[in-house]
């Protein structure tokens, strides 16, 4: 695996990598042909930044269809802009992959089953909190509206660790992360000095800032970030309470942009 690092991150169970589909698609195949030779079945979950969460119907009706690989890929693409249209990402580099996808769900021999997944809050989503949310009253409502598609419910054990403060429902980010996006955005400089409040200011700082468009452009991209780590942790929750309370049957692949992975620092 030396001389990857610069395209994947590992965790003990998960596997992210950026956008190359080439080298995506060769290097889930290898995983899964070693995933495959182990005596216990395995399933892969791959969860990509091209699906949002409630694309998962058509992902479903991808892989179980009687078509034949060729009618279902594009069956899949005819529904993906059509059905939907909001994540606009071009499916036809990826046909090999997904293709690969769902020939390990429908051969009977395979012992290494790929499951694709939508990952993401749909961008029109995250553009209604850039652009509709100016005040606390109307980011609660929206809030309350993105945990019936793909956000934790109040109450839930990860829904106070979403945010950096409940209060004003301000996504938990970081300074150098959201410098980061500045700088894929509008090429802010990286190794700019990182300004900190004084106490006496802090209050009023922090409402500036969220007041500056790339701050709440930045929101935005916390919520996807948000988003798909809440997805990865509901999978592996459920497949551990299904699975005698254990995960070894069970790894994850992430395929997302740079500016979800390049920080490390996506939910998980």
């Amino acid at each position: 695996m030396h001389g990857w690092s610069q395209y994947i991150s590992f965790s003990r169970t998960s596997l992210y990598t950026r956008y190359n589909s080439t080298f995506q698609t060769e290097l889930i195949k290898e995983w899964a042909k070693c995933l495959a030779s182990s005596s216990k079945p395995t399933r892969v979950h791959l969860i990509m930044e091209h699906f949002s969460i409630d694309m998962q119907s058509i992902l479903d009706r991808y892989t179980t269809s009687d078509q034949s690989d060729d009618e279902a890929f594009e069956q899949l693409v005819s529904s993906y802009n059509n059905e939907f249209g909001t994540e606009g990402h071009d499916l036809h580099p990826y046909r090999e992959l997904l293709q690969f996808c769902r020939s390990t769900t429908t051969t009977e021999k395979a012992s290494c089953n790929v499951h694709i997944h939508g990952g993401f809050i749909p961008r029109n989503h995250a553009a209604r909190l850039n652009k509709e949310c100016p005040d606390t009253q109307s980011k609660q409502l929206f809030f309350e509206e993105m945990s019936e598609r793909g956000l934790p419910k109040e109450g839930d054990g990860m829904y106070s660790s979403s945010f950096e403060d409940c209060s004003s429902f301000k996504l938990r980010g970081s300074p150098e992360h959201e410098l980061l996006i500045q700088s894929l955005m509008n090429g802010a400089d990286l190794y700019s000095p990182i300004e900190e409040s004084t106490n006496d200011n802090e209050d009023n700082n922090v409402d500036q800032q969220e007041e500056r468009p790339i701050s709440k452009l930045y929101q935005a991209q916390l919520l996807k970030d948000h988003a798909i780590g809440y997805k990865i942790a509901s999978l592996m929750l459920d497949h551990y309470q299904a699975n005698d309370k254990s995960l070894s049957s069970d790894r994850y692949i992430v395929i997302a942009g740079y500016g979800h992975l390049k920080h490390q620092e996506s939910p998980r």
